[in-house]
């Protein structure tokens, strides 16, 4: 609030900002000449001291030469991404974990490891997994859908289990064991296998 008033007619306490042709003696104010102003002077209350002024209804309007009264704060933010949370969001990769790569029953299972934990920028995955046959490019086995969707920083907690079914009576010696992202059939992983049932068909899960 400001007012242009005289000392001598108006006290102080009433305004939260006091333009005044004469200083006042008060020792709770501090002066200050007003160089734009011939025959003037601003009065302010000392330090944390301020004129006591009802606003409208509940409100009350603020005065004084202390820091929070006279001075608006700006706060700049700057998010810091934690370490491996650089750069965009992209889904979790996948690997297999065999010592060999090798089918000798119809019925086989199979190790998949997530690598990385989701977590800041890494988003889950649906992923399908099969064995294909390299010359048609079509599954030889049933096709397994899994999530990628640990939080675990331990790989031993990220491994998932699936088990295949050969499908194919006269499955070819070597195939590609495929991993594609579910959403967008997008091929993640491509391993040749080797397929080497023997005699296994002829006598089914035996």
């Amino acid at each position: 609030m400001f007012k242009t008033t005289d000392c001598r007619r108006s006290p102080p306490k009433f305004f939260a900002l006091l333009l005044a042709r004469e200083r006042a003696i008060d020792p709770t104010l501090l002066h200050f000449n007003l160089p734009y102003l011939k025959d003037g002077v601003a009065i302010v209350p000392r330090g944390s001291l301020r004129f006591a002024v009802q606003g409208a209804g509940a409100q009350f309007v603020h005065g004084g030469a202390s820091l929070q009264e006279i001075c608006v704060p700006v706060i700049t933010y700057h998010h810091q991404r934690a370490k491996g949370d650089e750069g965009p969001a992209r889904k979790v990769g996948v690997q297999v974990s065999a010592r060999v790569r090798r089918v000798t029953n119809n019925r086989f299972s199979l190790t998949l490891v997530q690598t990385e934990a989701v977590e800041g920028r890494w988003r889950s995955r649906q992923i399908t997994v099969a064995l294909y046959d390299p010359q048609t490019n079509t599954p030889i086995t049933d096709v397994r859908g899994a999530k990628l969707s640990s939080n675990s920083p331990h790989p031993s907690d990220r491994e998932i289990n699936l088990r295949l079914t050969v499908t194919t009576a006269n499955p070819p010696t070597n195939a590609y064991l495929i991993v594609k992202d579910a959403d967008d059939e997008s091929e993640l992983l491509r391993e040749p296998w080797t397929v080497s049932l023997g005699i296994a068909n002829d006598f089914g899960d035996f």
